[in-house]
């Protein structure tokens, strides 16, 4: 399958980052668990996709990237549904292998190539667990966070992405939100702590595009991204690169 190259630019990034800063000291870091999956086909899928193989990489980015006091553990589990979630209580995010079956799925129509598609599955699954670690981030270092939380770690996965030249990784996760389904809500998804996919796409589009207009002029249209709220990206991105660089500048390597 892909050689998942958007994973390993982050790894790549990160060194980059741990090689040119001073070194830190810390006891904690984010480690890779053995998997607890019983179904034979979904233990079978995540060997396919390569999963195990992401999850570390993605964990050994993030290492060279912050700093932690204690260990937090990241594990793909058979859940009977498709989630992702961190536990405080156990010091451990959760990655359903359920998730990787419903990215893939969501993305055949954009990438019809089996290549082309699981490497924006990488992109996607690369995304989520940062949201995973932007929560595991708010809990152990104590970060402030006013609004949504939800909201506040969909800006730190989408910076982080769009800082390590990665910001086609943000649009592929933004691509999993938007489907048909995702266009009827419910009560109970409009009480949800998380906003709606449809506002989740169009906010990681935008700051996408507000990093760097020039060069993702084509989002105005491609990925219909309204005049009116593209105004305002280049002024939301900077308030992102601004806030999460100072409440995260004790904790960067």
């Amino acid at each position: 399958m892909g050689g998942f190259q958007s994973v390993q630019r982050l790894a790549l990034f990160c060194l980059a980052v741990l090689i040119s800063a001073p070194h830190a000291l810390a006891d904690g870091k984010f480690v890779v668990l053995d998997a607890t999956i019983e179904s034979e086909a979904l233990s079978q899928e995540l060997e396919t996709m390569q999963g195990d193989a992401m999850l570390q990489d993605v964990a050994d980015a993030v290492n060279a990237l912050f700093i932690v006091p204690d260990d937090v553990g990241l594990r793909f589990s058979e859940c009977e549904e498709s989630n992702a979630y961190f536990s405080a209580e156990d010091m451990e995010i959760t990655l359903c292998v359920e998730l990787l079956s419903e990215m893939d799925e969501s993305l055949k129509e954009t990438y019809p190539d089996e290549d082309d598609r699981r490497e924006a599955v990488a992109g996607a699954f690369t995304a989520t667990v940062l949201h995973e670690v932007g929560h595991a981030l708010v809990s152990v270092l104590e970060i402030p966070v006013t609004g949504r939380e939800e909201d506040a770690v969909d800006q730190l996965s989408a910076w982080v992405l769009i800082e390590a030249d990665m910001a086609d990784a943000v649009l592929s996760a933004a691509e999993t939100y938007y489907t048909a389904e995702a266009q009827e809500a419910d009560h109970e998804t409009l009480a949800d702590e998380h906003s709606l996919d449809q506002q989740r796409y169009f906010n990681m589009v935008c700051w996408v595009y507000g990093s760097n207009p020039d060069d993702n002029a084509d989002l105005l249209v491609d990925w219909e991204l309204p005049e009116a709220r593209a105004e305002q990206c280049p002024d939301e991105y900077a308030l992102i690169n601004k806030s999460w660089s100072a409440l995260l500048a004790a904790h960067l390597r």
